[in-house]
Parts: structure tokens; C-alpha cells; sequence
């Protein structure tokens, strides 16, 4: 299976696609996934099952993927993130601030509506349990092969290791 993780930038993206590598390592073995960044992407190092993260979809991954997942954000927490990651980006400037929002309310739309599945990231917070049994089945992925709690403790040990800016 190729899947697509196609988000906008601070929407969750990190933690979306990190569930989906843990899902499908935890599924199918380490051995038969390859998960990167589409800027890492190495079309002869795929494997049976790929994940490729993508913030700016085109139609070669689009092609490319059996199934395309995407996130959703509040906008203000959105953007909030951006200032504090892009510190070069000025939250006082209203037209900057009115063009990136819609830029990327527009690219949250295009991506739901071809998804596959539409990861809210408020409602995970809320039930996480809930949220990645939902990602399992859209995935189609062996529930019985799945356990939820050593994915939650992984999904912990990454944030505490890269940082909770990129989880």
C-alpha cells in the first residue's frame, strides 16, 4: 500500500504521519515499511507498504498512493504554532496573516476532499484511543495485530525525544 499523509504545515502532520508508520510497523514489521519525508523519498528504496509525508500535494503522489490522509486544525492554533516555528513570520501583519490563513484553509479543503480519512487533531487529544482505532480501520489494517497503548507510549517517547514543536 502507498500511502499519502498530505497536511498543511502545523496541523499535526509529524504526529499523523508517526501514528501511521507505528500502525503499519506495529501491522506488517519494520521490514516492510518505508516511511519518509517526500523530500527523502527514493522511488528504489519502497517496500511493501510507504508512507511519504507531503505538505504541498501534487499529482505524482496523488497518483502515486492507494490512499491519502489529512489533518485538520483549529486555523488560530494553525497559526499560532507557525509564528512560534517561523519566527521570521509576522503575526502583526494583517495581510500577511489574512494571505496565509487562506492559503492554507484552501489547502486543508483540497486535501479533504480527496482524503481518505481526516484526522481531527483537537479530537484526538480528547480520545486518543478512539481516534487511532478510526485511523486503524481506515487503513484496513489487522486489528488484532494492533495495540493501541504501545503505540500511545511510542507516539510519548518521540515527543519527548525530537520535542513537542515536531510531534
Amino acid at each position: 500500500m502507498n500511502l499519502l499523509v498530505s497536511t498543511v504545515p502545523r496541523s499535526g502532520s509529524t504526529l499523523l504521519f508517526n501514528m501511521c508508520r507505528l500502525l503499519f510497523e506495529q501491522a506488517y514489521g519494520k521490514q516492510e515499511v518505508y516511511a519518509t519525508w517526500v523530500q527523502f523519498f527514493k522511488e528504489d528504496k519502497q517496500k511493501k507498504h510507504n508512507i511519504v509525508k507531503i505538505h504541498d500535494r501534487n499529482q505524482k503522489y496523488t497518483k502515486w498512493s492507494n490512499k491519502i490522509i489529512t489533518s485538520i486544525r483549529d486555523i488560530r492554533y494553525i497559526i499560532a504554532s507557525y509564528s512560534d516555528f517561523n519566527k521570521k513570520f509576522n503575526v502583526n501583519n494583517a495581510e500577511n496573516l489574512k494571505s496565509v490563513c487562506n492559503s492554507f484553509i484552501r489547502i486543508m479543503e483540497n486535501n479533504c476532499s480527496v482524503a481518505n480519512y481526516i484526522f481531527k487533531y483537537e479530537e484526538y487529544f480528547n480520545d486518543r484511543i478512539k481516534v487511532i482505532n478510526e485511523l486503524t480501520k481506515s487503513l484496513e489494517l489487522p486489528m488484532e495485530k494492533i495495540n493501541f497503548n504501545l503505540i500511545l507510549d511510542e507516539l510519548e517517547e518521540i515527543k519527548n525525544k525530537i520535542g513537542r514543536a515536531h510531534v
